[in-house]
């Protein structure tokens, strides 16, 4: 079951994010108060495909998988929370017509996977799982440039799944060959992050 905590301050750090701009907020839950990055999607958004539908639906498949990811929530915003917000934050909030938010859990600590850096952090058997789930949710975002994998010591966090499950409205069977470039085109920006180093494996294997 997903949790529904109340936001009731927002935390002054810079998070890295794309259009969503993703908000950190104090939030209570039964064990006391927690940090939860927020992402506030637009209306349009929304309807064109259910961004906030997919992170939630992803994160719990990709728990299947045993792939890492942050502890997700549902966060409600008070209208007394909402007069706290910066005028920019509190237009997009105006604009939503969510009562909602898409959350998850806030672990201090970590960044953004950069692959020459952080080259050991995934086995070959993580990043064949990991890449699975991808073409499985039809993840077009995790890719070169923008990993959407979180590391630290080690330990590493899948995030981001916005954009996936666009199955939901047309079958694997559907989509044209260009229309999975993430998976087969090389070279591409738009290739997945970890489509040249397994191209790489299956060469040494053959």
């Amino acid at each position: 079951m997903i949790s529904i905590f109340n936001a009731f301050a927002t935390e002054e750090k810079d998070l890295l994010g794309g259009t969503t701009r993703p908000l950190l907020v104090s939030v209570n839950t039964r064990n006391g108060y927690d940090k939860y990055v927020v992402k506030i999607f637009d209306n349009d958004g929304q309807f064109q495909h259910c961004p906030l539908a997919n992170e939630l639906y992803a994160n719990q498949i990709a728990s299947q998988f045993d792939i890492k990811v942050p502890e997700p929530a549902l966060i409600s915003f008070s209208d007394s929370f909402i007069k706290t917000l910066d005028p920019d934050v509190k237009k997009r909030v105006s604009k939503n017509n969510s009562q909602l938010y898409f959350g998850c859990k806030y672990y201090d600590g970590f960044s953004q996977y950069i692959p020459a850096k952080h080259r050991r952090t995934f086995d070959s058997g993580s990043i064949e799982m990991i890449f699975a789930l991808d073409v499985l949710i039809r993840n077009v975002d995790r890719r070169i440039g923008k990993s959407n994998l979180l590391v630290n010591k080690g330990d590493y966090l899948a995030i981001d799944h916005e954009l996936s499950l666009s199955t939901i409205n047309k079958g694997f069977k559907d989509f044209g060959f260009d229309e999975w470039e993430f998976i087969h085109r090389l070279g591409s920006q738009r290739i997945h992050i970890f489509r040249p180093r397994l191209h790489r494996i299956g060469k040494a294997i053959d």
